[in-house]
């Protein structure tokens, strides 16, 4: 048995031991009579001997880490990932809880270490057993999740281990239980993981009010996050703390990543529109040293099984060192894999996102990103598991899906040289979050409203939230505004001054739904009379008839039936499966990633014009850049282009931003919506993250009309509500804002409603608010989450405002270009057609460029 493995039989029985179960080693009472009296001085020098054991010296943040504790403050820890962020925040708290040891009676949690992902809570867990076993502390260690056994979830209702880990969700279900306060009274650390995951997410403002609720109890707790890709470091610290001074650690600890890309032998080999790039399987094939450790990312849990079939499909031999990894499969097989990247005897895996968040691989040696990370931050994660250890040089390979890939490798590398980070700003103020808190504080004894208005100010995303917003959410809870001839809707009511649910029903009703922000609509696949493989997207399944042969986790599988939200299946061996589908987003280009992307452009127009390139990356693209150049121009940083076209369908029009699908998308329908204002014109918009394509009935306007479209910010937020449908997008954000407010609800565990139901009653209900509460604050929070975060307004107005400062190029081109020929071929996606789509498409390249 490995070591990990025996660490984590370890964390299962500490999980396991309460009090109606005492330990073979005595009972609790027993175990504190023989805690070590330490002085912190003690405790401060064992800890440091255990450093010097591991062949480790400390950094100097990390001893700054430790002081900082042991002086009674917060902040933020931010270093480089692989750097040992974890051991600095636990060695102030791990010290203090040996030199303080817990009473007999009464509380006994001291540390909550939070973790935005299943899979890294496991690994926490593990990484805090270690010092722990090897310095023989009487320390209990406890792992809550949403993976965690029904048994135990009971028993950490009668006690808490000394040092708990677990994710967002489940503290906000912990601090539901009867007793809470007494249990976490005692409360010294509260260590916020991967921060940068959270902040500016609902998950992020939910957790932000659970700390505020939980240091109302726990007043002796600090806070410390930990993050290493956060470049707003002072606001990130706020938001953590919540109130009061904060400290930042840092430190400019050597850890060097390398960028190289797998470059295609002859550019053509590279698709010039598309996501999967299955073309250079090959090539990536022969980058991967079976003999090492390595991790292959994609985007998405499509992409990752495609990936992971192609690659046992073209080599066999790997089947018994290679495996698959993301957020559907069930938790057995997460764990599996897990375990095998550990040992060593995983040595090639294909994942998600799922392990590309602190998760400590010390025997990964290579990382493989298929696709474009689509930012700095993600791109500096994924490869921070290969050596995650201080000081090691770290080589990630960029495997580009089409052409335009090829140049975001390059802008990548030159961001990671420069050492650039995405900023991180929280939510403000999501109502829907507050009233899921104030449902959440309902539990028990319930609350007071000056206790919550407390609370409130304690955080730096609600501190706006007015009196009459609080006094409003509090009603809402109380009796559902329009909605109050319903009982299910009044949730809540005021006794003796304090806030609880009316009846035990509804109260058990939320908890069920306590975590929905994560929540998504899946079906459970299982083998008939065998195994749970894990979640499948419900629209999918919608679509399978029996006996369709499906890909799911690695296996071939051909589907029976769908029946009370599991859907039935059973193995083969037929040929040619359908590849898994679940609903996604596309990642929009981050806005540093922008800023280099245009910079590579500039480059290319300098290597044409002959200065050496600055990178392999420019020098694989210059054919494809010459072919531009030739039918049109290549911008400067200084300059806008846009193209014209003329086909049967009609007169196309190609401006470049380069600046994100969501930008794009906004800016594409404000421009088409004024464009037809000027004169009558039926305009068709498609968008990507490089720019967008108008495509019109008649011309679309002169130079002068196109370079006032794009750059009139005066009355930008009237017209993108009128060029969109705007009550149909804000109904769509409506879906989500009432699942978390508690409007709807996903089911029991054992009864899920399928999706079709939920988004169903979500419409029904903004229809009901739009009609009879126009000044719905939740509907106003689906139109502010459309303009916010799918359009990014502020962004877009941003990008009207630098292109006012460039010169236009208007130029008209008698041929496709590279960069028109994807936005001509994005619009055409979804059209009916025999072929797929990968062979039209290379049907259209061939047409267009030979």
């Amino acid at each position: 048995m490995s070591p990990s493995s025996k660490l984590l039989n370890r964390i299962r029985r500490l999980n396991r031991s309460g009090p109606a179960k005492p330990r073979i080693d005595g009972g609790r009472s027993e175990r504190l009579a023989q805690w070590p009296a330490l002085s912190r001085a003690e405790a401060l020098s064992r800890w440091r001997a255990w450093f010097t054991a591991q062949g480790w010296s400390p950094f100097q943040f990390q001893f700054d880490a430790w002081e900082a504790f042991g002086r009674g403050e917060s902040g933020l820890i931010a270093v480089a990932t692989g750097s040992g962020k974890t051991y600095a925040a636990l060695g102030g708290p791990l010290v203090q809880l040996m030199s303080q040891p817990p009473r007999i009676h009464g509380e006994s949690l001291s540390i909550l270490y939070i973790s935005p992902l299943k899979a890294l809570a496991r690994d926490i867990a593990q990484a805090i057993a270690k010092p722990v076993d090897d310095l023989g502390w009487p320390v209990e260690i406890g792992l809550r999740t949403g993976d965690t056994s029904a048994i135990l979830r009971r028993r950490f209702k009668e006690r808490l281990p000394h040092v708990l880990v677990t994710t967002p969700e489940s503290l906000a279900i912990l601090l539901t239980d009867r007793g809470w306060q007494d249990r976490m009274r005692g409360l010294q650390a509260i260590l916020l993981d991967e921060w940068h995951e959270l902040i500016g997410t609902k998950r992020g403002s939910l957790l932000e009010l659970t700390i505020a609720r939980l240091r109302s109890v726990a007043t002796g707790a600090r806070v410390w996050a930990l993050s290493a890709t956060i470049e707003n470091l002072d606001l990130a610290a706020a938001v953590a703390v919540g109130s009061g001074p904060t400290t930042i650690v840092k430190a400019d600890v050597p850890r060097h990543v390398r960028v190289r890309s797998i470059l295609p032998a002859s550019i053509t080999r590279c698709p010039w529109l598309g996501y999967s790039g299955l073309r250079l399987l090959v090539d990536v094939i022969d980058s991967v040293n079976p003999s090492h450790s390595t991790l292959l990312f994609t985007n998405t849990r499509s992409h990752a099984e495609r990936w992971y079939q192609a690659i046992r499909d073209y080599r066999p031999d790997w089947g018994e060192i290679m495996a698959l990894h993301h957020g559907s499969l069930d938790q057995e097989e997460r764990e599996r894999v897990e375990e095998g990247i550990k040992s060593g005897r995983l040595r090639l895996v294909v994942a998600t996102s799922s392990l590309d968040l602190g998760v400590d691989f010390p025997r990964v040696e290579d990382v493989i990103q298929i696709g474009s990370a689509k930012s700095v931050a993600r791109a500096i994660q994924r490869a921070g598991r290969a050596y995650h250890r201080p000081g090691e040089q770290t080589i990630v390979r960029l495997c580009p899906t089409n052409v335009m890939e090829i140049l975001e490798a390059s802008a990548v590398r030159a961001a990671m040289a420069d050492g650039i980070l995405e900023e991180r700003a929280p939510l403000a103020k999501p109502l829907d979050v507050l009233v899921q808190f104030l449902l959440n504080s309902s539990y028990e004894d319930g609350f007071e409203p000056a206790d919550i208005r407390r609370q409130l100010d304690r955080t730096v995303s609600f501190r706006p939230v007015t009196d009459e917003e609080l006094a409003w959410a509090l009603a809402f809870i109380r009796s559902g505004g329009s909605l109050s001839a319903y009982p299910e809707f009044r949730k809540v009511e005021p006794i003796d001054g304090r806030y609880r649910f009316v009846t035990p029903a509804l109260a058990r009703q939320h908890k069920m739904n306590i975590g929905t922000i994560l929540a998504e609509s899946g079906v459970t696949v299982q083998v008939r009379g065998g195994a749970t493989l894990g979640m499948i997207d419900e629209t999918f399944v919608a679509g399978l008839r029996p006996g369709d042969v499906i890909q799911f986790g690695g296996r071939t599988v051909s589907f029976l039936q769908l029946r009370d939200m599991t859907a039935y299946v059973k193995p083969t061996k037929e040929a040619r499966p359908v590849m898994t589908v679940w609903n996604g987003t596309i990642l929009p280009l981050s806005v540093p990633l922008s800023r280099y992307l245009r910079r590579e452009i500039a480059g290319l127009k300098r290597a044409v014009e002959g200065v050496p390139p600055q990178s392999a990356e420019v020098a694989a693209f210059l054919p494809i850049a010459r072919i531009q150049q030739g039918r049109s121009r290549i911008p400067s940083e200084k300059q806008m282009l846009v193209e014209t076209y003329k086909t049967r369908e009609g007169y196309h029009l190609f401006v470049y931003t380069w600046e994100g699908w969501s930008v794009n998308e906004g800016l594409g329908h404000v421009a088409a919506y004024r464009l037809a204002r000027l004169r009558p014109n039926t305009i068709a918009v498609s968008a990507t993250n490089y720019g967008f394509e108008l495509l019109s009935t008649e011309p679309p306007g002169t130079c002068e009309d196109i370079a006032q479209v794009l750059t009139d910010v005066d009355h930008l937020d009237e017209d993108i509500r009128a060029s969109l449908n705007y009550p149909e997008l804000a109904k769509r954000a409506f879906r989500e804002i009432a699942r978390v407010a508690g409007l709807v609800h996903q089911g029991t565990a054992s009864a899920r409603k399928p999706a079709r139901h939920l988004q169903m009653s979500a419409s029904l209900l903004f229809d009901v608010f739009s009609r009879y509460e126009p000044d719905h604050p939740l509907i106003a929070e689906a139109y502010r989450q459309v303009s916010d975060q799918q359009l990014q307004l502020d962004r877009l107005r941003a990008v009207m405002q630098a292109i006012a400062a460039q010169e236009l190029l208007v130029v008209p081109i008698a041929k496709l270009t590279p960069f028109a020929f994807p936005l001509f071929v994005e619009r055409i996606r979804s059209r009916l057609s025999t072929e797929k789509f990968e062979q039209r498409l290379e049907r259209l390249q061939r047409e267009a460029f030979g």
